[in-house]
């Protein structure tokens, strides 16, 4: 898997030096401080901070690199996990009208020991103040338990000039190993055309499989900061999240 995540590296090196010459639509620098208590005793805090890139192409081809770290900060439980992790992604994308961007990607995690891989398909649709995007894809990874097919779509919703509601639903299906599923919904704040502030209520269930019959929930509750680098926000661009 290492070598798979130095050529996908190399990759997006080559991409974005391609592009230079091709027009740059946007990018974006988010931190996300989240914080976890599943309501019996367990309690987590970590951020992640996540990059986007997109260049358009010609003939409404185009691309985006997303960039991605997180780091654990406190745990009320001693537990055997590391630090942090690390995740790099490429899309490739055609916009079939003026609303609508299909793409595919395809990406790499590293969270500890576990190296994952995750392709998939990917839609956006932006239609007057509803903006909806939707994935279908897969991780595959040399532990078991990492391996499943996703299932997610997110929503959001302009209020006004710069009040946005916002939500969305996720589910990974590991089959024998059992089941992911996260919903969130929250709001967000914009601060002028560079900056944008949110905060999200996430509830998440997981299941180990038949050999563990109880399903874990919690809370999960987020707030961060997401700034525009350019002159605007480019609103098809992905929101990929690596879920590492």
């Amino acid at each position: 898997m290492s070598n798979f995540k130095m050529a996908l590296s190399l990759a997006a090196i080559c991409l974005s030096g391609s592009a230079m010459a091709q027009e740059l639509e946007g990018a974006r620098l988010g931190f996300d401080y989240k914080e976890y208590d599943d309501g019996q005793g367990f309690e987590a805090t970590f951020g992640t901070l996540i990059g986007d890139v997109s260049m358009l192409f010609d003939n409404g081809f185009g691309g985006q690199l997303t960039l991605g770290t997180l780091r654990f900060f406190h745990s009320n439980q001693s537990l055997q996990r590391p630090d942090g992790g690390s995740a790099v992604a490429l899309h490739g994308f055609f916009d079939v009208s003026p609303a609508t961007r299909l793409g595919a990607y395809l990406g790499y995690n590293g969270l500890g020991e576990v190296d994952a891989l995750h392709f998939g398909v990917e839609l956006v649709h932006q239609l007057d103040r509803l903006r909806l995007e939707a994935r279908l894809g897969h991780a595959d990874s040399d532990q078991g338990f990492d391996k499943f097919d996703l299932a997610e779509v997110y929503a959001q919703y302009d209020l006004n000039d710069r009040l946005q509601l916002r939500g969305g639903l996720r589910y990974e299906d590991s089959g024998d190993y059992g089941h992911y599923g996260l919903a969130t919904i929250g709001i967000a704040y914009d601060l002028g055309n560079r900056a944008r502030l949110y905060a999200d209520y996430g509830w998440q269930d997981q299941e180990f499989g038949s050999s563990y019959p109880d399903i874990y929930g919690g809370n999960l509750v987020t707030v961060g900061v997401e700034i525009t680098l350019g002159d605007s926000p480019a609103p098809k661009m992905f929101r990929f999240n690596p879920q590492f």
